[in-house]
């Protein structure tokens, strides 16, 4: 099937090409009449048309590509032109003007030849630059010169007597300017290949450098001997558009088949050599028409279950189709790579499942051992910090059992039981604070001494509390005042009658100072505080303790 579409083509296009051709000669022999003509017209009229919707399609690069349609485009214009010339009766004046406008594809296909070679390997938003606007600055000028060519004469003569309505193509002769036209529309052609030979990166292109220049010396050729009014060219191919617009796209498809102007061709071979990918291209009913070296064969009634969802083949193949314009686009997809990741992936969602269980488990023990541990800590460090307290409960407790209920032995007891367990609630507080934080607010350490004197109210000792300290004191610092404080309580209890305390900041130093009316000397507390300085003064003891600068927050 492959090789009949590229036989048919060319076969096509020899036919139309003969079909046209013969129409010209049944028409020098007055066979077909006017129809001939037209006939003619439509035939190469469809083959240059379909040549500029191949170039659209074929040429990738986008100036290239649109100086080549406008090519085919002013190859249509020539065509029709042509046809209004020699198919429609027309007024001397109307068919001169047509002649005059055989120049415009003249000078201009040439020129878009040129300015396709001079766009090659530029970027494709590229502009034309300066030079490419000179060019068509010069072929305007050109092209103007013919077209007034009645108002000056210097692109042809008309005989000497004649009037402007006169002039004809019958009779004229070539002025010094014509030669200019044809030098110039050489030179763009030549210009062309020259330099589109000059820009190929393709090895082998240069060998073929000969190729385009063919048709170009054809051209160039036939233009000559035309213009030399030889009759056996002029019966045999005297028409000059048609002769001239072949031998253009010769010259353009020579460019393009050698590789000097890329193309997107031989789509089918680069289809079928293509490796990798299991492709095919089907038509409209399903039949496969193209298919790439890996593709396996597919069913019809496959690439209609296809197009629905992919449909498995086994071997962790997937066959996939869309819909394209014409036809099916199909191709297989090899999964088992995918398959098996996704099985190995699988065990080791599974492996890792089985890790992340023993891993909570061992986390959820070592968050109960730690919890455990955390509790034995703070248990030690809340006995430590209140042991003394708690054996002289124990031993006052002993004593009240053996002491006579309702007495006033057994309610000093009772009263010293009281403030001991005051100060070990408190104590322990403070000592979780400053567990917990650096810091911790001086008014806890207000609320545990007020808590403590409230208690030496019940068993009438008379008290008084200030205190002006700084905002947060070091926990150390805090329980350090309030250990003080409880030591003096706790050495003269039994024998207190009043108490003042004052807890002061005096500039960078904490001030503890304990002033109490006792029966019992306090002094015995120098060895304990070493650093306190123990007073006595009219039958009261001042007790002071003093943090030096730093020892607080």
């Amino acid at each position: 099937m492959k090789n009949h579409a590229r036989i048919l083509k060319p076969a096509l296009l020899a036919a139309a090409m003969a079909a046209g051709y013969g129409c010209r000669m049944l028409a020098r022999y007055d066979i077909g009449g006017q129809l001939g003509g037209f006939v003619r017209a439509l035939i190469y009229f469809g083959l240059f048309t379909g040549w500029t919707v191949r170039v659209r399609r074929s040429i990738p690069q986008r100036p290239a590509r649109g100086y080549l349609a406008s090519a085919g485009g002013l190859m249509l214009i020539w065509i029709l032109v042509r046809t209004i010339k020699y198919e429609f009766p027309v007024p001397p004046v109307a068919a001169r003007i047509c002649w005059y406008l055989y120049y415009l594809p003249m000078l201009f296909i040439p020129l878009m030849g040129l300015l396709t070679a001079r766009s090659l390997g530029r970027p494709g938003h590229t502009a034309p630059d300066g030079a490419d606007w000179a060019l068509c600055a010069v072929t305007t000028v050109l092209l103007a010169l013919v077209l007034t060519n009645d108002f000056h004469q210097l692109v042809f003569g008309f005989p000497p007597g004649q009037t402007l309505w006169e002039f004809s193509d019958d009779a004229y002769t070539y002025r010094p300017l014509y030669f200019g036209v044809i030098g110039w529309e050489g030179l763009c052609g030549l210009g062309a290949v020259v330099l589109m030979a000059a820009k190929s990166r393709l090895p082998y292109t240069k060998q073929y450098f000969w190729l385009p220049l063919i048709p170009w010396g054809i051209m160039l050729a036939y233009t000559v001997v035309y213009y030399t009014g030889a009759r056996w060219l002029r019966f045999w191919l005297g028409d000059l558009p048609i002769t001239q617009s072949v031998l253009f796209i010769a010259a353009f498809e020579a460019c393009i088949r050698c590789g000097m102007i890329q193309s997107n061709t031989h789509y089918v071979q680069l289809f079928s050599a293509s490796g990798g990918c299991g492709a095919q291209i089907a038509d409209a009913d399903f039949a496969v028409c193209y298919a790439s070296q890996e593709a396996a064969p597919v069913a019809p009634g496959q690439i209609r279950s296809a197009l629905q969802k992919p449909l498995a083949l086994g071997g962790g193949k997937m066959l996939h189709a869309m819909p394209i314009r014409g036809g099916y686009a199909v191709w297989t997809q090899d999964q088992s790579a995918l398959l098996a990741m996704e099985e190995q992936l699988q065990e080791l969602k599974e492996e890792l499942q089985e890790r992340n269980a023993l891993l909570r488990t061992e986390y959820a023990r070592e968050q109960k051992r730690r919890k455990l541990a955390e509790q034995n800590r703070l248990f030690d460090l809340l006995q430590q910090v209140t042991q003394k307290q708690l054996d002289r409960i124990a031993l006052l407790t002993q004593a009240y059992e053996k002491a006579e209920k309702n007495t006033p032995q057994s309610r000093a007891i009772l009263a010293q039981i009281a403030v001991l367990c005051g100060y070990i609630k408190r104590r322990r507080h403070l000592a979780l604070m400053a567990d917990r934080h650096a810091a911790v607010p001086s008014q806890e350490l207000g609320l545990a001494l007020g808590e403590s004197l409230r208690v030496l109210d019940w068993v009438g000792v008379a008290n008084s509390l200030f205190v002006d300290l700084p905002p947060r004191l070091g926990g150390q610092q805090a329980a350090a005042l309030y250990d003080f404080f409880e030591a003096v309580i706790e050495a003269g209890m039994g024998g207190l009658h009043a108490l003042d305390v004052r807890a002061v900041r005096r500039g960078h130093r904490l001030r503890m100072a304990v002033t109490a009316v006792c029966d019992r000397p306090l002094m015995g507390l120098q060895a304990q505080y070493p650093t306190g300085v123990f007073e006595t003064d009219e039958g009261e003891q001042t007790c002071l303790l003093e943090l030096a600068e730093g020892d607080f927050a």
